[in-house]
């Protein structure tokens, strides 16, 4: 026992053995509030006032309930894996499996993760014939989660005018749509087991019997529906001991409620507040800047930061005029400090949104600095398995179909504002052409490959030309190209032959749209985007082209991608891009079972027509 308990400080000390009665801890960065947590549970267990089944341990992310369990497998002798440690939505999951009959769920339910979501939403305004400009899909997936995060059904919530009375008619038919296709979105996890909890009596008493103890991580991220859940739980007597930090609360705009920790203290933990003040991460300059500026918070709890590690160095700001400037700045303040002896394993880079990523990774590439970036995908975000778990959906709903390219995919991709995207490096260079009809799109997409990265340099979009005309524009492409890849469909069929024919087959494949191969050219443009290993430019219709595919399933379980065509063309861009990308990817020669193979022509050095 004095070793679990060695080497705390006196605040955390009296919050890991707090008696049996509800707590706030307010624990400031850097202050072990971690530990404090994890340390609590394993002093409840070893001093065997509950056993590990009788603790009801909630994170907000998977990586710290996952820590949280490997600290407590190293600090006390017992099988963690049967504890219930882990998110919200986690949590909730594990319960509505187990008792998905009284939920009203199908065994196999399956969850909607922010992409499927949004896809099921856009599939609903096209089938109810509802203009998506008026009502953006994104915008509607922000009102259905917020009104559920507020335990609101479509059923309940107010009316103030015609539009929101329009958008309260979309929830309640995107609510029939999930009911009638058996799958939850991550805002329903929680309210559907809330629900559960409420109106099941029996239900509802045996976990309160059983969880004796609740302890909650980062409680100041909470939202209403959640604190509703816990206080559900906690009303058979549980203990709640509720660590977080009100001057950390920064996702107030995904519906976190920072008032839950006033509320906890009103209501459940009364004069057991502790305050976790002294910091083991940073010096003294910068926490003396941070209780500058978090003093001026309104309505904090109220704690002051400190440290015993020295004042450190001082701070330095700089201020950019633009984030051009800004990533020049940071990038030769890294190089630098290489050039000083500081290992780049020893510098890191915090920016507040993926999208500013975009333009320091340029910079960063430009001049020559290796970089990782951390934080990728999750899991289930990750491409293979939302490949496997979009088969797997197919057995139980054929009809199931999503958009193939999400806006911020597509976003994350683009230059930033003010690079020259066209300047050329010494890379080799690359291209995809998507052959058109008389008024649809001929588009031609230019590649060149910078370590691995696919930068796009060119892009070409021709409508109402003479061939002899598309040619002189295309044929120094080509010409340029190390190789071609040219939709040989239709049309297209003598364009490629005749590229073929000037240019050989080494450096030009014909490729014949099917089905099939249409599918193996869609998924590597996704694969590069979530690896941000392809820049592309900013421009409204390239946006739109590459936005409109579709990935639809078939009865008989087939994939197929489409495109509705507009004025604008058929997705010409997409299939241009996903034909360069090939072509970059591909060993010389057909590679396609659909590729047409020609007769030897001329090497690109002998042409000199263009």
């Amino acid at each position: 026992m004095s070793d679990l308990l060695a080497n705390l400080n006196p605040p955390q000390l009296q919050a890991v053995t707090l008696p049996p009665v509800h707590g706030l801890i307010l624990a400031g960065a850097g202050s072990g509030k971690t530990r404090v947590l994890t340390t609590r549970i394993a002093w409840l267990i070893s001093t065997g006032q509950v056993g590990p089944h009788g603790i009801l341990a909630v994170t907000f992310t998977n990586k710290a309930a996952k820590e949280m369990t490997a600290r407590l497998s190293s600090l006390v002798p017992i099988n963690v894996r049967g504890m219930w440690i882990g998110t919200f939505h986690g949590l909730c999951n594990r319960l509505l499996r187990a008792h998905y009959r009284e939920a009203g769920l199908p065994q196999t339910f399956q969850i909607l993760d922010s992409a499927d979501q949004l896809a099921m939403v856009k599939r609903l305004l096209k089938n109810l014939n509802i203009d998506d400009e008026k009502y953006p899909p994104r915008e509607l997936c922000h009102f259905i989660n917020a009104h559920k995060e507020q335990g609101i059904r479509a059923g309940q919530a107010e009316v103030y005018d015609s539009y929101t009375q329009k958008r309260v008619e979309i929830y309640a038919e995107y609510e029939t749509q999930c009911n009638r296709e058996g799958v939850v979105d991550f805002a329903e996890l929680l309210l559907r087991c809330h629900e559960l909890l409420q109106r099941n009596e029996p239900l509802r008493a045996h976990y309160q019997q059983r969880f004796r103890h609740i302890l909650v991580d980062e409680f100041q991220d909470t939202n209403v529906l959640q604190y509703a859940w816990l206080k559900l739980l906690a009303g058979g007597g549980a203990n709640v001991f509720a660590v977080g930090d009100d001057d950390q609360s920064i996702y107030r705009f995904r519906g976190a409620e920072v008032g839950n920790m006033r509320e906890f203290e009103r209501e459940y933990a009364g004069p057991n507040v502790i305050r976790l003040e002294q910091n083991y991460r940073s010096h003294g300059n910068i926490l003396a800047a941070a209780n500058a500026i978090i003093k001026n918070n309104r309505e904090r709890l109220g704690k002051n930061l400190w440290t015993d590690a020295g004042e450190g160095e001082p701070i330095r700001a700089f201020e950019a005029y633009s984030d051009l400037d800004e990533a020049r700045f940071v990038v030769e303040e890294i190089r630098e400090l290489v050039r000083d002896g500081v290992s780049p394993t020893q510098v890191a880079v915090l920016y507040r949104s993926n999208a500013q990523s975009r333009v320091i990774e340029n910079e960063l590439f430009t001049k020559g600095v290796p970089y990782k970036v951390y934080g990728g995908l999750r899991f289930f975000e990750r491409q293979e398995i939302k490949h496997a778990l979009a088969y797997l959906r197919l057995l139980g709903n054929p009809d199931d179909d999503t958009a193939f390219l999400e806006y911020d995919l597509i976003a994350a991709c683009e230059y930033a504002s003010g690079v020259d995207w066209s300047r050329r490096e010494s890379g080799r260079l690359y291209t995809g052409i998507d052959i058109g009809r008389k008024k649809d799109l001929t588009v031609a997409w230019q590649l060149e490959d910078v370590g691995g990265r696919l930068l796009t340099r060119r892009v070409e979009r021709l409508q109402n030309m003479r061939k002899s005309d598309q040619e002189k524009i295309l044929y120094p492409m080509i010409a340029e190209s190390d190789r071609t890849c040219i939709d040989a469909t239709g049309l297209g069929i003598g364009w490629a032959d005749d590229a073929q024919d000037k240019f050989g087959t080494y450096h030009v494949e014909a490729v014949t749209f099917t089905p099939k191969v249409k599918e193996e050219l869609a998924y590597p443009v996704r694969n590069k985007m979530e690896d941000r290993k392809l820049a592309i430019p900013y421009d409204p219709k390239i946006r739109a082209g590459l936005r409109s595919v579709t990935k639809q399933t078939t009865g008989s379980g087939n994939i197929r991608f489409t495109a509705e065509r507009t004025d604008d063309g058929h997705a010409d861009e997409f299939w241009a891009l996903a034909l360069g990308i090939h072509a970059a990817e591909a060993a010389p020669g057909p590679t396609f079972a659909d590729s047409r193979p020609r007769r030897g022509g001329l090497n690109r050095a002998d042409f000199r027509g263009y």
